[in-house]
């Protein structure tokens, strides 16, 4: 499929293989795209390469996989993302997926253990006779303090 622009509003898409098959609509809002005209049916095979189907989008659609499984093996991605959505995407992309998510999930525990004081202070609020000891590493950046353990 290949889309063209009449203006901001207007898109037209038509058959890459110039079967005659086309769609015609509008943006209404901004979350509605209204289809107006359709052309005649379209018979050309499908592609399984999608422009869509990139390395953040793998890496978005299987970030829970990839925190049960961290190390998912780039062949079984690929297997499982042409089984789940019929979508074929390269090693290369995969590889690069596998590493976006590693990102992402680095991100939510950095956050996570950014939590590490304040669930400490909830624990000493909770229990008054308790001994709580926060170990940390110092470092050169008082900013960025590492936990240990608590």
């Amino acid at each position: 499929m290949r889309w063209t622009r009449s203006d901001k509003q207007k898109k037209r898409a038509q058959c890459r293989n110039n079967c005659g098959w086309y769609v015609y609509g509008s943006w209404h809002g901004r979350s509605c795209f209204m289809i107006k005209n359709v052309g005649k049916d379209h018979t050309c095979p499908r592609s399984v390469r999608m422009k869509v189907a990139n390395a953040v989008w793998a890496a978005k659609k299987y970030l829970d996989r990839f925190r049960r499984e961290p190390n998912w093996k780039v062949k079984n991605m690929m297997v499982e993302i042409r089984q789940a959505h019929n979508v074929q995407i390269s090693r290369r992309q995969c590889y690069r997926a596998r590493i976006y998510a590693k990102r992402m999930l680095g991100v939510s525990l950095v956050k996570e253990y950014n939590k590490v004081r304040s669930y400490m202070a909830e624990m000493k609020r909770k229990d008054h006779a308790g001994t709580f000891i926060l170990e940390v590493d110092p470092s050169s950046i008082p900013e960025r303090v590492l936990f240990k353990r608590l």
